[in-house]
């Protein structure tokens, strides 16, 4: 049998309500605004920052003004110097700043990575979600435990969670991982490796609750942008 390590939940640091986001007080840099002419970036906007472990030296952002449609919407990036990578739902910017030398992965941060990376690298159907815990902020509210909830649901989810686990790592040096995943409206079992220069392959999924009555609304792009399948 293999060895299963228990493996701490990262948090979801890049939820707005997250305690680590600090003022920004660069400005929105430049290739923002020209990757976006459509949104607003005067009155009312706020720029939140934070470092994170995995990207030492480098910013990452959040972006927000009350005025942006959907309401919801943040805009989120990495900035190492002039270096500006928009996160749209699409891997290329983060595979290329990664490429430049800015990722640094270690056993204590590889699943934050993984985290951040199944959650801004989307599909058709929204994020790869990866659930840390029974309460996870971006589960959909019909999973509550509120008193006006379908209880059946809630302990349909409870009886099938997972939490996080590594089963160390290949011959290559990739580290794997068995994640709770929330796609579209269903929950899967999924299988990861992490490779040591950023690159993610889901090894295989096992889907465990299907047809939940929402998705996952956390958009990235405007309205009016195509391609982090988030509308």
């Amino acid at each position: 049998m293999e060895n299963v390590q228990k493996v701490i939940p990262a948090l979801d640091f890049f939820h707005p309500g997250y305690s680590g986001w600090q003022d920004y007080e660069n400005g929105v840099p430049e290739a923002l605004r020209l990757a976006l002419p459509e949104l607003d970036f005067g009155d009312g906007l706020t720029i939140k920052t934070q470092t994170l472990p995995f990207y030492p030296d480098c910013a990452f952002l959040m972006v927000k003004n009350p005025s942006w449609e959907p309401s919801n919407l943040f805009i989120y990036a990495l900035r190492k110097g002039e270096d500006v990578v928009w996160l749209n739902g699409t891997s290329p910017g983060i595979h290329q700043f990664n490429g430049a030398g800015n990722i640094a992965l270690t056993d204590e941060n590889a699943l934050q990575y993984l985290h951040f990376f199944c959650f801004f690298v989307r599909g058709k159907e929204g994020p790869f979600y990866v659930v840390n815990s029974l309460d996870a902020p971006y589960l959909i509210s019909q999973l509550d435990a509120g008193a006006n909830n379908d209880k059946t649901l809630r302990a349909m989810f409870e009886a099938r969670y997972q939490s996080p686990r590594g089963f160390g790592t290949t011959p290559d040096g990739n580290r794997r991982y068995s994640l709770l995943v929330m796609y579209s409206n269903a929950f899967f079992i999924a299988d990861f490796e992490l490779k040591p220069n950023g690159m993610v392959e889901m090894r295989d999924d096992t889907p465990i609750m299907s047809d939940l009555p929402a998705k996952i609304d956390a958009p990235l792009t405007p309205l009016a942008t195509s391609g982090d399948g988030s509308k």
